[in-house]
């Protein structure tokens, strides 16, 4: 009876070191909303009173309903709909906003394994991406006779992303209020840097600054360029026509010779006249033209380098004075290695 009751007890310890709380991992994109579940692991189904604290990425939160002033969570196991009480708050510590939950029932009704509670959660324009930190902590778990385990930190997976639509025109105009870059999310990020009769030139960039215009070149589809950790990072886009629409949208007036990307006559991508009164949306880019002659037909993009100067092996530019990578950062040394680099605001090929 006694080797009985022992292992009866370590069956009962070996179930309270497993419960406790979760939200599988998911991904959510910038300006998304999305509903996750709590889940309740709770094998003997023992707890009637729980409080924890919920960490979430910066930039992601539990949407609010200004209308009824509350927070958009909802009761998915049926005794906590009927019988418990449920506090929640937003607070700050360290400068981190996280929310606070306190569950408790008077008269000792359990909650239930499972799903608990259903979260509406929303991402701002302003969420780093890729896999981001969140999580539980501060979690007690109650039974009746207040019993129950405590755990510091329960850690889950949220994955945030900045989402670029390429509809089948193979192109799209975008920009963003952050720093992105576009080295490995399958599409080409262009600048406008010049215009010719009937033509706009392209350059591509591969690290954007934030609220910069650009053209996204790529099959139809949804691409996700990331995020930097440093913000002042970026390709030189001094030279960029375009403009971005990132911190707002932009209505187009009568004499503003705005041009907006569009199917032209032929059947191929370009820059076309937008009518005075047509409103571009928040996100995208557009060019304006003081002189909008000759160019009523649509602008057609043409990819090639004119200018651009290649100096033979060993050879050095003779003007040190202002010399700059494709950062925009001033390089000092005296021998550059090989790469490409802008003297006298032209690109110059160091070999």
């Amino acid at each position: 009876m006694t080797i009985l009751t022992c292992a009866l007890v370590a069956m009962a310890l070996n179930a309270l070191a497993d419960d406790g709380l979760r939200i599988e991992p998911f991904e959510i994109a910038a300006n998304e909303t999305k509903e996750v579940n709590i889940i309740l692991d709770d094998d003997a189904e023992a707890y009637c009173g729980l409080e924890f604290d919920l960490y979430l990425p910066e930039g992601v939160e539990i949407a609010y309903d200004a209308e009824y002033e509350e927070y958009m969570c909802y009761a998915t196991s049926r005794t906590l709909e009927r019988s418990h009480t449920v506090l929640l708050e937003r607070k700050e510590a360290d400068g981190r906003a996280f929310y606070r939950f306190l569950i408790t029932d008077l008269k000792n009704r359990t909650i239930g394994s499972g799903e608990i509670y259903t979260l509406t959660l929303t991402a701002s324009d302003m969420i780093s991406t890729g896999p981001q930190e969140a999580s539980f902590r501060n979690v007690v778990m109650s039974d009746a006779e207040q019993h129950g385990p405590e755990i510091a930190e329960a850690p889950f997976e949220v994955t945030c992303q900045v989402p670029v639509s390429v509809t089948s025109l193979g192109y799209a105009s975008f920009s963003w209020p952050r720093t992105l870059d576009f080295t490995d999310s399958g599409a080409q990020a262009y600048i406008v840097t010049e215009k010719g009769t009937g033509s706009v030139r392209l350059e591509e960039v591969q690290t954007v600054p934030a609220g910069t215009g650009v053209l996204v070149k790529a099959d139809a589809g949804t691409y996700y360029p990331q995020t930097t950790a440093d913000e002042a990072m970026g390709d030189d886009v001094s030279r960029n026509l375009l403009t971005g629409t990132a911190t707002g949208s932009y209505t187009v007036a009568d004499a503003d010779n705005v041009y907006v990307l569009s199917n032209l006559s032929g059947g191929e991508a370009g820059l076309y006249v937008a009518d005075a009164g047509v409103t571009i949306a928040q996100y995208k880019a557009y060019l304006v033209l003081a002189d909008g002659t000759g160019a009523k037909d649509g602008l057609v993009f043409d990819f090639t380098q004119t200018g651009l100067q290649t100096l033979g092996k060993g050879q050095q530019p003779t003007d040190r004075s202002a010399v700059y990578n494709l950062n925009g950062q001033q390089v000092g040394s005296r021998d550059l290695p090989a790469g490409i680099y802008i003297v006298n605001g032209k690109k110059v090929v160091v070999k």
